[in-house]
């Protein structure tokens, strides 16, 4: 019995080895990754490159590829695991994608509303202070005073110092106004990238930096400009503040012009500032992480293939509920079906092994002795067995797999005997499976004791002539297995 116990052990680490060893083409394609597409347009699963056996083998790695989704709106899970893409999009100043937070980071840059009524106040301060110092009414404000004809000149040159005050201030409002343009464009290409708003002039984060490197620079000449003017103006007044000491609209209008320039630079100064570089900063990181993330495609990890059925399991969330955006949630089991199984079934199996019976007849008279006589019994035996078989499918088409089988078994004969049967076959089913198996069976038989001649003749006859013995046979069964 001990040669029995080696047997079966021996059969086991077989099939171990063989169920678990892998192969050199596996090894081969470990570095062949394989994708599993989902199109997020038409919610279209592309599976094909895992949906066969033969298309991924064991130790081989896929990866999960998510296209035309919109990763601001979303967030991408897989076997409830956060993908490094899911996380990389944390926006650096606004944390999360919430809208209220986009806007007042859009409205609180770049404003300058207290200069929008500093423009008006600048144009009605010189209108009303020049009210008696037109050209028309310089005669009679001058009239018997001083040197008229000098006078009438600083009187021309001061409504051209207000008129060039008044472009100056036109141009600057219009600075203000190409600025609060910028920012209403930002703020629509933060709802395009969200898919909220479609639209055909929002801003890209390139044309943004340009837009914004181009006002600067503008600003920068006004300003230039102004103070030239301011400056200039400064030494015009050295030239005529004798002069017009005693004229009190001049001098009005004088302070005026000063206090309009400086107006005008306090305006500039604020303007400019609101693309200070910490603003502009912000106002460019309020659409270049969304604009990334509009157009790129969620590419997971890569998972390696056990070798058996994989389960894919992935949600689509809204990052945000006010987006009123449907979630996805679903799971992929590929291959559709495992070409490989290892299943254990019920089989009836027939087999050569068989006991020998012998029995004692007497001799014929005078003689009183017996001689030993072999019974005339079938030479095979039947038997039932619980096989463990370990397979492949061949041809899918007509559903027919081989495979490797082994398993204990018992005779049903007068005397029940154990068995170890060892072989192969082919099996017909995709789930529920006939087996039809061959190969060789171990087991203890009886046979006649070497101690006893069949010649011989004995006094009388002996109880049990035969011995248990070991032996190997073939065998022939039919069987039923479930393959998961």
């Amino acid at each position: 019995m001990k040669f029995f116990t080696y047997i079966i052990l021996f059969t086991s680490l077989i099939s171990c080895n063989i169920t678990k060893q892998p192969s050199s083409n596996q090894a081969q394609n470990n570095n062949d990754v394989k994708i599993i597409k989902l199109n997020f347009e038409d919610k279209k699963l592309d599976y094909s490159q895992v949906d066969e056996e033969s298309e991924i083998q064991e130790g081989q790695f896929y990866q999960f590829k998510i296209e035309n989704i919109n990763m601001n709106l979303y967030d991408v899970k897989i076997n409830t695991l956060d993908s490094t893409v899911s996380s990389s999009i944390n926006m650096p100043t606004f944390g999360t994608l919430q809208l209220e937070a986009l806007s007042a980071i859009v409205e609180n840059i770049g404003s300058v509303t207290a200069s929008k009524s500093k423009f008006e106040a600048i144009e009605d301060e010189l209108n009303d202070n020049f009210k008696t110092v037109s050209l028309s009414a310089i005669p009679n404000a001058t009239k018997g005073k001083g040197n008229f004809k000098e006078l009438t000149e600083i009187g021309k040159k001061l409504i051209s110092y207000k008129e060039a005050l008044l472009l100056l201030n036109k141009k600057l409002k219009y600075k203000e106004l190409s600025v609060e343009n910028l920012k209403t464009r930002v703020t629509k290409s933060i709802f395009y990238n969200l898919d909220q708003l479609e639209i055909d002039d929002h801003i890209s984060s390139k044309n943004l930096i340009d837009s914004i490197s181009e006002m600067r620079i503008s600003i920068i000449k006004l300003r230039d400009k102004v103070l030239t003017d301011y400056s200039l103006y400064l030494v015009y007044e050295k030239t005529i503040i004798d002069k017009i000491k005693d004229e009190k609209d001049f001098k009005t209008v004088n302070e005026a012009i000063k206090k309009s320039f400086s107006d005008l630079v306090i305006t500039i100064d604020a303007l400019f500032d609101s693309l200070n570089n910490e603003n502009a900063k912000k106002l460019i990181e309020s659409i270049i992480f969304l604009e990334k993330n509009k157009n790129q495609d969620y590419l997971s990890s890569q998972f390696q293939f056990n070798g058996e059925r994989a389960i894919l399991k992935y949600a689509i969330t809204p990052r945000d509920s006010k987006f009123n955006l449907p979630t996805y949630k679903s799971s992929l089991i590929f291959p559709e079906r495992s070409n490989k199984f290892i299943s254990v079934g019920l089989s009836f199996y027939t087999s050569n092994l068989h006991d020998e019976v012998y029995s004692f007849e007497s001799n014929p008279a005078p003689d009183t002795t017996f001689s030993i006589v072999e019974e005339d019994v079938s030479g095979f035996e039947i038997g039932m067995a619980s096989i463990v078989r370990v397979g492949k499918v061949v041809n899918n088409e007509k559903m027919i797999s081989g495979h490797f089988s082994f398993g204990p078994g018992v005779s049903i004969t007068n005397k029940v005997r154990p068995r170890l049967l060892i072989g192969g076959g082919l099996s017909k089913g995709e789930k529920h499976m006939i087996a039809l198996d061959a190969g060789i069976i171990v087991g203890p038989v009886d046979k006649l004791s070497k101690t006893i001649g069949v010649n011989d003749s004995y006094p009388e006859p002996i109880n049990d002539p035969t011995i248990s013995d070991l032996n190997i046979g073939w065998f022939l069964s039919l069987g039923y297995h479930f393959n998961f």
